[in-house]
């Protein structure tokens, strides 16, 4: 983690100047209307749609072992179907985010990734079907050139072009081969070894991206697998995207080096201590920040604003609250400002006024825009460790009304709270709004058909593990099942029988920046979500009123 303080005298020592001040005053009400749908046609990966493919019953072993399978519903295709020679079977996020060197083009970032030999059909000689195509749980991008919401959304895979697949996805490759974009310069954890390269296999991700003056950013968190504890390592990596097929990976922008039970010891290097403090943005959302929401960089005398680079993000997933930070778009690769200080700065809470925002160079002083705490939503007690379980936030720039819009899933204990939350605010650091939950699998069943049992699967391996029973046929008792299984990741046979009893998930809630905004006091938020089981990414929306907008603001 950097924690490198700027010089004694840098304008952070002055505070935050005025155009940082308080909120706005007449901040509007945006109220949620009717229900969060999956938009018609809207799984955007896979080459079937899973809800009419499901299978429906569970594989059956014979004595000598072989497989025998409920035949399918038709293999209805998606629109990723035109692109079918990518071999992706599943994958999750969905991060949507305008190419500015291609205008028209929209970048999706993928998760881990499954893949399968075409064409997807029963075997009938062993009554199972094809074996998954190992993709290693590398991830993949893609782009697509779909104009509005009405349209059928199609996606088109960047490719390796490998002599042996030239169809592999990019950030795939065959078994043996590894990417090999250069280590960190400089600024890598002290705990990674020299010249190793930067993984990408499971749960390394590319979790953000952004597209500066035709270039192309991704916020990559690798590490997963250092250490006895998943993620207690990793850290988040900056790195350039030609548009082609090359990465070029620059500085750590956040680090966890932390719960190690024995410390990591790299020859050459210092021993990081056994109980560090972790990172805030090794999971992060990344979004432009332009007039009139620019920051005071100097210290200098008059006009001294810049656009810039926002970073919402947390140290571990779905462990902790939201945090802030911004770094100006010129220092923004490589975290420097020209006297070669580091130019990121932290949202750090607010002054005794509980209005105007503090600001500090040092990763450590931030504070969380909120606490994640549903019902309530309230700070932690003295004794009380931070609540959150914030996941994947993505975030939005509304110009019609002037928010800030963001959507985040929360993975807590409480699974009536669990799913995708809703906030607003004026400034890009808040105050945000109490959060809202706009979508729950268990309740969107109920209230329209459209959740856990429907297009998620639902299973129930016993009373306990029940949250959900109007979700279940009717009647049925754990152990039981509902909705279309698999594909599932991690497994040789994403149709078998962990497919039956991997319950599913909505995660990832991804805004799709050209399917959503403002108009007329109506706004319209299209996003991808994560599903689990079946294993994809699926397009949903949600609607809201906007009333008492206001008509100037005090702060600018």
């Amino acid at each position: 983690m950097q924690l490198k303080m700027r010089p004694v005298g840098s304008w952070l020592a002055l505070g935050c100047l005025a155009a940082c001040g308080a909120a706005a005053q007449n901040l509007p009400t945006v109220t949620k209307t009717g229900f969060t749908v999956k938009v018609p046609g809207g799984q955007v990966s896979g080459p079937c749609d899973w809800a009419s493919w499901d299978p429906r019953t569970p594989p059956v072993k014979d004595a000598n072992g072989t497989m025998t399978y409920g035949a399918p519903g038709p293999c209805n295709p998606t629109a990723a179907q035109s692109d079918a020679a990518s071999q992706v079977l599943g994958q999750g996020l969905g991060y949507a985010f305008e190419d500015t060197a291609n205008p028209g083009k929209l970048i999706l970032l993928f998760g881990d990734t499954a893949g399968y030999v075409a064409p997807l059909l029963p075997d009938p000689a062993s009554g199972s079907f094809p074996k998954e195509v190992n993709f290693h749980a590398k991830d993949t991008m893609a782009t697509s050139s779909t104009q509005t919401a009405a349209d059928n959304f199609s996606i088109e895979y960047y490719t390796l072009g490998l002599p042996k697949d030239p169809s592999a996805p990019l950030f795939v490759t065959v078994t043996g081969k590894e990417y090999l974009p250069p280590q960190p310069a400089g600024l890598q954890p002290s705990y990674v070894q020299p010249n190793t390269n930067v993984s990408m296999g499971p749960y390394d991700i590319p979790f953000s991206g952004i597209s500066l003056e035709g270039q192309t950013y991704l916020t990559v968190k690798t590490g997963a697998q250092i250490g006895p504890v998943l993620d207690a390592a990793a850290y988040s990596v900056l790195v350039k995207f030609d548009g082609v097929s090359t990465f070029t990976s620059g500085r750590t922008v956040s680090e966890n080096n932390y719960l190690f039970t024995l410390p990591i010891t790299v020859p050459g290097k210092p021993t990081p201590p056994e109980f560090d403090l972790p990172g805030h943005f090794v999971y992060t959302a990344l979004a432009q920040i332009a007039a009139p929401f620019t920051f005071p960089i100097g210290p200098c005398v008059g006009n001294c604003f810049v656009n810039s680079v926002g970073i919402w993000g947390n140290g571990q997933s779905r462990a902790s609250s939201l945090y802030f930070s911004y770094v100006p778009i010129s220092s923004f690769w490589s975290g420097l400002d020209s006297n070669g200080d580091p130019a990121t700065v932290y949202f750090a809470g607010y002054k005794s006024d509980q209005k105007t925002p503090k600001w500090s160079g040092n990763e450590s002083d931030a504070q969380p825009l909120f606490w994640d705490n549903p019902p309530t939503f309230a700070a932690p007690g003295p004794r009380e460790s931070d609540p959150g379980a914030v996941g994947n936030p993505s975030l939005l720039f509304d110009s019609n009304s002037g928010l800030w819009l963001m959507i985040y899933d929360h993975f807590g204990t409480n699974a009536p709270a669990r799913g995708i939350y809703f906030t607003y605010a004026q400034n890009p650091w808040g105050r945000w709004q109490t959060p809202s939950l706009i979508y729950n699998a268990c309740q969107a069943h109920q209230d329209n058909q459209q959740g856990a049992g429907d297009f998620i699967f639902y299973y129930a391996g016993d009373e306990n593990k029940n949250y959900c029973p109007s979700a279940l046929p009717a009647g049925a008792k754990p152990p039981a099942f509902a909705g279309p299984a698999g594909p599932v990741i991690g497994t040789a046979d994403p149709f078998g029988e962990i497919a039956f009893s991997t319950d599913g998930a909505v995660f990832a809630p991804q805004i799709i920046g050209r399917f959503s905004g403002s108009q007329n006091g109506n706004l319209r938020l299209q996003y991808n979500i994560s599903t689990w089981n079946p294993y994809t990414v699926v397009r949903m929306e949600t609607n809201f009123t906007i009333s008492n907008q206001w008509s100037s603001r005090d702060n600018f």
